[in-house]
């Protein structure tokens, strides 16, 4: 696993990079309907479609620099190769994504009065919470859909510690934890 969320895999003859950074995983919430985690829960407990199948591998080939026409060859005959190690991957691709860094974990950050959010259906996530964030923060949209989770939250992290007028304070860990509700919901 890598902080920027990338595992390269051996996929269709030879080892190939998958990477769903922000950007990849609200398109994987468009095509499937579901959050990232609720897909990957649906991999664990084998309930997932082959539509989530290959559009985690699809989607995940493209943020690892596959072109789209490429990477829609790539997952077009997936139905005609053993399905074992297509739904390995695909759960792989997945985790990689979701996966916090062990060695450097980011703690989240939330305000301790912050309301909790309405839920989305099927655990989506509130993919305009990100660009609301980055917006006050000074980064584009090109720049939040690039990211990792990971690398998105020790930017919040790094400008909030650097923006604090009561410097030094830390959140304590129901702060934290509630701005992790908020960009998971």
């Amino acid at each position: 696993m890598s902080r920027n969320g990338h595992i390269d895999l051996e996929f269709a003859g030879r080892i190939r990079r998958f990477r769903l950074a922000i950007g990849e995983l609200e398109e994987l919430q468009e095509a499937t309907g579901v959050g990232p985690v609720v897909l990957l829960q649906r991999f664990f407990a084998d309930e997932h479609s082959f539509v989530d199948v290959r559009e985690v591998l699809r989607i995940g080939l493209m943020g690892g620099g596959e072109e789209a026409p490429e990477a829609y060859d790539l997952v077009r005959d997936l139905h005609e190769r053993p399905v074992v190690p297509a739904i390995a991957a695909a759960t792989v691709v997945l985790t990689a994504a979701l996966e916090r860094d062990q060695q450097e974990p980011i703690e989240p950050e939330a305000p301790k009065d912050a309301a909790p959010k309405k839920e989305l259906p099927n655990g989506q996530m509130a993919f305009s919470e990100f660009y609301k964030g980055a917006s006050i923060i000074g980064l584009t949209v090109a720049d939040v859909r690039q990211m990792s989770l990971w690398q998105f939250s020790a930017f919040v992290k790094g400008h909030n510690e650097a923006h604090d007028p009561k410097a030094g304070k830390t959140l304590s860990e129901d702060e934290a934890e509630a701005l992790w509700r908020e960009i998971s919901v």
